[in-house]
């Protein structure tokens, strides 16, 4: 091999080692979550149907350090609870003639993104970019006939910014986040008796903001605890329509403009 050759390949074979030795330590937390979701359809900008559940569930995640500045991080939960359902009899007399308490409901999300951190008024700025995907399991299908099981996917992008500083001279520290979410993908999936209807759903978007406290615990060189209220939003558009022959008359079926609204309380240990 020749001299420059070798040369240049040291130099590439030192360039990961040296980001390792810069790089800090990875970050750990796991914690749980209790929060309200409000679930709203309309239709011609008309309540069409709600369901109010009390969720509860675990959460955790991990950061890996490609440099002092540089990161990745990996998260996901997931939550269940127990619905109460408002709605319309088929052909009924409207909005609030159905009423069907305890349906069972659950929910995952997992999400990745790549952040920066730069310093703001000595404060750090953490900026990041991620992918999410959130699947949602309603199980209208144990309110009786005419009721079925329904899932709901999104595939969304993320953009969120977060700071922290010290309140006063206390070992408290505060970190607002805000993210934005827009959807990039969105399907539907209606378990009929008949069959399954999966509608495409393409206009949407949501957003979080949160504000955690945390503090340091005696449990290790670098652990804490943290605790965070938060809100969660959803606004999705009319899904696109599927139309189905039954005895001889056409039906449109779609899934309405419908929004999420969840806020809570997440109590979590970071390591």
């Amino acid at each position: 091999m020749s001299k420059p050759l070798f040369t240049l390949v040291a130099v590439l074979a030192l360039v990961p080692a040296s980001f390792a030795f810069a790089a800090p330590q990875p970050d750990f937390t796991l914690g749980t979550e209790l929060y309200h979701e409000k679930y709203e359809e309309e239709v011609g900008g008309a309540k069409f149907m709600q369901e109010e559940a009390w969720m509860a569930g675990l959460n955790g995640s991990a950061r890996f350090f490609l440099a002092d500045n540089h990161a990745v991080k990996f998260k996901g939960r997931y939550a269940q609870g127990e619905s109460d359902y408002t709605g319309d009899y088929n052909g009924g007399p409207g909005y609030g003639s159905l009423r069907i308490n305890g349906l069972d409901r659950y929910v995952y999300e997992l999400h990745g993104a790549y952040e920066y951190t730069s310093p703001w008024e000595d404060h750090p700025v953490i900026s990041s970019l991620g992918l999410g995907y959130r699947n949602l399991t309603d199980r209208l299908d144990q309110g009786g006939p005419g009721g079925y099981k329904r899932e709901s996917e999104y595939w969304y992008a993320t953009l969120a910014f977060e700071s922290s500083f010290f309140l006063g001279t206390s070992y408290w520290q505060a970190t607002p986040r805000v993210a934005y979410n827009y959807l990039l993908q969105g399907k539907q999936h209606s378990y009929l008796s008949s069959g399954e209807l999966q509608n495409d759903q393409n206009k949407g978007h949501g957003f979080e903001l949160a504000m955690s406290f945390s503090r340091p615990i005696n449990l290790g060189a670098r652990s804490t605890l943290s605790v965070t209220p938060f809100f969660r939003y959803w606004d999705i558009k009319k899904s696109e329509s599927i139309y189905t022959l039954n005895g001889g008359l056409i039906y449109e079926n779609y899934e309405p403009n419908n929004t999420t609204k969840e806020f809570g309380l997440n109590l979590s240990l970071g390591f």
